[in-house]
């Protein structure tokens, strides 16, 4: 079966923006529950684990896949992956919002100076003491720049095959290095696995080796038959067992989150590739779509409003209202002079690839 093409005719990835809504609500719910804003805390534990940990990794697969992606279309279509433009992209598109935020908070005396170092140079991942309450999630943040700082690097110098076999040694060192953490480093391992990059980059690792292999996927009459028959429709079924089986520590470090990822990535290539099904009709619906576009900053300052004692549904509200402020104030002119200084840095080396809500 021939792969379908990754772009619909607006520029945008088919159902990637309600992907982001899902992602980020899971946080939210997540942390809703935690400081008992919501009932049945106990209830959307057993169900579904760690629902926080689910969203995260639902935005660490898309977010190797869709970079890995853009990265193969650019190569397609210039011969070449330009790195000043790419991480010109992603400075504009990432540390705006977040350095607004971070001064909001150094401001109204949230944080102090010093929590500023790890916040600013996204090594909040790795905690050398425990952080205000209000930055603590930007440990996924310094995940993803990690990322950003390598994985192109990677691709574009040492080639597509090599960055193949990379994929696939993440998938199977990545376990391993977890459940040696949990059996020798006992006063490391509860924050470190699922926060420092070296125990959680196999959920990026997911996404960016489907990118890489899409198209052999799709010529196995097995996988799209699997991908696009109604058993797929089970696959958020199965997430979900497996989340909630994820509260075994050994389970989970071992082989839980690496299932989860692959599922997590089967359910995001089939949104991709079939918007037009009952669950990418929903995930492409304005108002979730809407959500999706505000993620990045509803992410960001959710942990500000979403706090014990706040008043539900007031404190969602005010993080909506927030993150809207932050994506039209911030987030849209950013990506302006982003466009405008990429004319001037790159335009020599001709058209490049870019996608809306990259």
């Amino acid at each position: 079966m021939a792969s379908q093409p990754i772009l619909s005719n607006s520029g945008r990835i088919p159902s990637l923006d309600g992907l982001r809504a899902l992602s980020t609500t899971c946080v939210v719910l997540s942390h809703l529950a935690e400081m008992g804003s919501i009932p049945g805390r106990d209830v959307l534990h057993r169900l579904f684990g760690d629902l926080g940990n689910l969203g995260v990794r639902i935005f660490f697969v898309i977010s190797g896949y869709l970079i890995t992606r853009l990265m193969i279309e650019e190569q397609r279509k210039a011969g070449t992956v330009n790195l000043r433009a790419f991480y010109i992209r992603r400075a504009f598109r990432i540390l705006p919002p977040c350095y607004a935020f971070l001064a909001v908070l150094l401001a109204t005396s949230l944080i102090r100076a010093r929590d500023l170092i790890p916040a600013l140079t996204y090594t909040a991942n790795y905690p050398l003491r425990v952080y205000p309450f209000w930055i603590q999630h930007l440990w996924s943040l310094s995940v993803e720049e990690q990322f950003y700082l390598v994985w192109p690097v990677v691709f574009v110098l040492l080639g597509v095959a090599f960055a193949t076999r990379v994929s696939w040694l993440c998938l199977i060192a990545v376990p391993v290095i977890r459940l040696a953490v949990y059996a020798f480093a006992p006063r490391w391992y509860a924050y470190s696995i699922n926060h420092t990059f070296e125990t959680t980059c196999d959920a990026l690792a997911t996404g960016c080796l489907l990118a890489l292999i899409h198209e052999q996927l799709l010529r196995r009459h097995w996988y799209a038959d699997l991908l696009f028959s109604r058993g797929a429709y089970f696959l958020p079924v199965g997430i979900a067992l497996i989340s909630g089986f994820c509260v075994h520590p050994r389970f989970a470090y071992f082989i839980g989150y690496s299932l989860l990822n692959v599922l997590i990535a089967l359910c995001i290539h089939r949104a991709i590739l079939r918007p037009q099904g009952m669950g990418g009709s929903l995930l492409n619906w304005p108002p979730i779509a809407y959500i999706g576009v505000l993620s990045y900053s509803l992410y960001l300052w959710q942990q500000v409003f979403i706090y014990r004692g706040a008043i539900f549904p007031l404190h969602v509200l005010g993080a909506v209202a927030v993150a809207m402020v932050s994506h039209y104030l911030i987030e849209k002119p950013a990506l302006q002079v982003r466009n405008w200084v990429m004319r001037l840095a790159c335009a020599p080396r001709g058209k490049l690839v870019t996608v809306a809500g990259d």
